[in-house]
């Protein structure tokens, strides 16, 4: 080999070293506060997701209350964990101490049964920048099962101002596991308060945005696991919103304030309509019913003119226009199942499972407030058909060029329009739909058998 050759090489790998030593000091350090107890079961996988990151400057905080599950020998595993295994007076306690031994630049706290979606701290680094006044940012956050299966349902989250987050009434929250902050923040205000035990995280929150604003990242951070053990599951939604509205209340500012009465006239609105909607219920009592009426009788005769003439006077609104007026369309845009009350979204995917080869696909629905649907249908992701439908009730009859075999059949189904139902009848409806499905069937042309459906 000649001399110049070994110079190059040499050359090569010192810009290599020099590049790898770079990024790991421009690469700001993140903090990760995860407080555990008894969460055996759950809590390798969140260790992992934060491995898989591959983020070189990071470290991870454990603070475990002496767990007395498998919970020792898997932190054990991992030697590059900073643990503190010390009994705590609550989770609020366990994490201000993680963030008061924390080095990082950037704080967040991860429960021990939720995940980080990969690459999100990358992306964190970049978006974090207090000369451009990004002090905090937040994501999405998409629900999963104790079985780890993505809901493709995000935690409603949505950030306007101060004011907005204070009417946790009106629906929105902020995705806790997606929220990440500079550490300047933390040092000025504080971490979690003690005394806070079932909506910590929205104390927080509350506190933070009186000086911040939440810079919104359309990206999914992180997976919040629902399951029975989970602290929130203790607690019903009812209860949740009590303690939350509690928390509201500390950052109303002075008594007969603006701020203050804009927040209290909302709220005694927010729970008129509540009581209206509690006392109209088919099993309510006569005297229910009527107090019912005349508590929202404003409400009821406006829902019901505008179901009635909103579809003869007004062309259906775009999806662009329904995302940007109801943000809470986004917690179920991704969903793609059928659901309970038989309507889809803009996008289905549904696995189905044939004993015998089939030679026929029938999809018969039904759609309302469009004027009409663009209907595209793959299997298997191969395009097999699409369909303008200007009938409100419809039926697809296809035979297939080749049949399908015995087996697992993925079909999908694409939209190109959707509404919600809240634009129409006022009903707290945000799901996006296109159609309501009344069959989906593969069958067997020759024996006329019905091998799957809805």
């Amino acid at each position: 080999m000649k001399p110049w050759h070994f110079l190059k090489k040499y050359i090569n790998k010192q810009v290599k070293h020099f590049n790898f030593i770079s990024n790991t000091r421009i690469l700001p350090r993140i903090s990760i506060i995860t407080s555990s107890f008894n969460q055996g079961c759950y809590i390798e996988q969140t260790i992992k997701s934060v491995i898989a990151q591959n983020y070189l400057n990071y470290e991870h905080i454990i603070v475990d209350n002496m767990s007395t599950d498998e919970t020792p020998h898997i932190l054990a595993k991992y030697p590059h964990l900073i643990v503190i295994r010390e009994p705590d007076k609550g989770q609020a306690n366990a994490i201000n101490k993680g963030f008061a031994i924390a080095t990082g630049d950037i704080f967040c706290f991860l429960n021990s049964d939720d995940t980080f979606k990969p690459d999100t701290f990358h992306r964190i680094a970049l978006e974090i920048d207090p000369q451009k006044g990004h002090y905090i940012v937040m994501g999405r956050c998409l629900f999963m099962r104790e079985n780890n299966d993505i809901l493709h349902i995000e935690h409603p989250s949505y950030f306007v101002n101060h004011q907005r987050l204070l009417k946790i009434w009106k629906g929105h929250g902020i995705p806790q596991p997606a929220v990440f902050w500079s550490k300047e923040v933390y040092l000025r205000y504080g971490g979690l308060d003690e005394n806070e035990q079932w909506v910590l995280d929205y104390d927080l929150f509350c506190r933070y945005s009186q000086h911040y604003h939440f810079h919104f990242i359309n990206q999914i951070f992180a997976y919040y696991r629902l399951h029975t053990a989970a602290k929130t599951s203790l607690i019903n939604d009812e209860i949740r919103l009590k303690k939350s509205i509690e928390i509201s209340k500390k950052y109303w500012r002075k008594p007969f304030s603006a701020f203050y009465l804009q927040l209290a006239f909302s709220l005694i609105n927010a729970k008129r309509i509540s009581k209206t909607r509690t006392y109209l219920k088919k099993d309510s009592q006569p005297l229910q019913k009527l107090i019912g009426l005349l508590l929202g009788l404003d409400v009821i005769y406006f829902a019901k003119c505008h179901t009635r003439l909103k579809p003869i006077f007004k062309n259906p609104t775009s999806p662009q226009k329904l995302l940007s007026q109801y943000p809470q369309v986004m917690a179920y845009l991704n969903y793609q199942q059928v659901w309970d009350d038989h309507w889809v979204g803009p996008h289905l995917t549904k696995i189905m499972e044939v004993t015998s080869p089939v030679q026929q696909f029938q999809l018969q629905g039904e759609f309302q407030f469009l004027k009409s649907l663009e209907l595209t249908i793959y299997i298997n992701q191969q395009k097999i058909a699409a369909y303008t439908i200007h009938q409100k009730s419809f039926l697809i009859d296809l035979i297939l060029k080749e049949p399908l075999n015995t087996g697992k059949h993925s079909i999908q189904i694409h939209t190109d329009k959707w509404f919600i139902m809240h634009d129409y009848c006022r009903n707290n409806d945000f799901r996006p739909l296109s159609f309501r499905v009344k069959n989906l069937l593969l069958i067997n042309k020759l024996e006329m058998k019905e091998d799957s459906g809805i």
